[in-house]
Order: C-alpha cells, then structure tokens, then sequence
C-alpha cells in the first residue's frame, strides 16, 4: 500500500498539498496549477501522473533523471488528470484511447504538451515541457559541453562531410544541441 510518499520527497509539493482540502471542489485546479508552476520552477522537463490502485503516483525528469514527487489520493486522481485534459483542450470524456494536445502557458516560453494514455487504473498522464525561446542564436559553449567533447563537436561541424548523431533521454537538450549546430553551420558560411 501506498502511504506518505509526497513526506520525504517534496517539500514544496508537501506545501501545496497540505493547504488544499481533498473536498474542495478547485482542488484540482489549484493541484494542476501548482504542480505545472513547481515543475517549471524546478526546471524538470516532463511531469508523470501514473495511476496506481490508491491514486496517482506523480514523478517528474530533471536533468534526464526521472524521480518521485509525491503522491495524489485515489478520490480525487481522476479530477486531476481531467482538469489537465480540460486545459489542453483534450476530450474529458474519452478515456479508452491516447490523445494528444498542448497546455497554453503565457507566463512562460515553454510549450507544454500533453499526452494520456489508458491503463487499468485510470489515465496516466504525461506533461512534456519544451523550450520555445529562440535558440538560434546559442554558441557550441553555450552549451556546458566538456571542453573534449565540444571541440570534437565543433570539428565534426567544420567538416565537409560526414554526420553528427545527437541521442539521449526525453528532455536531455537534444534538440537544443542540434539548433545550436545548425546555428553554427549557418554562422560558418
């Protein structure tokens, strides 16, 4: 059984929690609109809602490593996922198939998309934050790359031929590293 998982992993997320009541009927809103706020402050680069018998088990990636945020109680996980689908203009009623779609966020340049997906327990949820700055104009050191490494990179760029294979885990900087390589082949003419 799950029990008190948000205690030792989040004290902002404990924070929030402990000054909703679980019969507020905007406890899903302030929930949504809180976890959407921490994340972002945190810098993560997507948030999990996984639906388990007891609630909806929440875990979000920061710099590529996915950990455990706290936890959302069965009575009121539905309404979680929901208000969610509700801001990325997703069909509330349609549970049994994946959809798709994007939370609009003025006060940040982020794009935040929205994916559910049905398991037996409920929706599992997913919100991907992505970067939408202009990233046009960042440097190969902009990048925190080790000096080996970014100069490997900036000698596979000079070249006349051959391919640069950019990989990782979702929200690792892939394709921030690969606007700024073309940025760069742009700049060398």
């Amino acid at each position: 059984m799950v029990t008190n998982l948000s205690m030792a992993d989040s004290p902002k997320f404990d924070e929030l929690i402990s000054c909703l009541k679980l019969d507020d009927p905007q406890y899903a809103t302030h929930v949504v609109e809180g976890l959407l706020q921490l994340a972002i402050e945190a810098g993560a680069s997507d948030l999990h809602f996984q639906p388990s018998e007891q609630g909806l088990l929440l875990k979000w990636r920061i710099d590529g490593v996915l950990q455990h945020l706290g936890f959302i109680p069965q009575q009121v996980a539905g309404n979680v996922v929901v208000r969610l689908k509700v801001l990325a203009k997703l069909l509330t009623y349609e549970t049994h198939l994946p959809q798709e779609g994007r939370i609009a966020e003025n006060e940040h340049p982020l794009d935040i998309r929205l994916s559910t997906f049905p398991t037996i327990f409920g929706e599992k949820a997913v919100a991907r934050f992505l970067q939408t700055g202009d990233m046009s104009r960042a440097l190969l050191s902009d990048l925190g790359l080790p000096p080996v490494v970014e100069e490997s990179v900036s000698d596979t760029l000079s070249r006349t031929s051959g391919a640069l294979l950019i990989v990782g885990p979702a929200g690792t900087g892939k394709t921030h590293t690969t606007a700024t390589a073309v940025a760069t082949l742009q700049a060398q003419g």
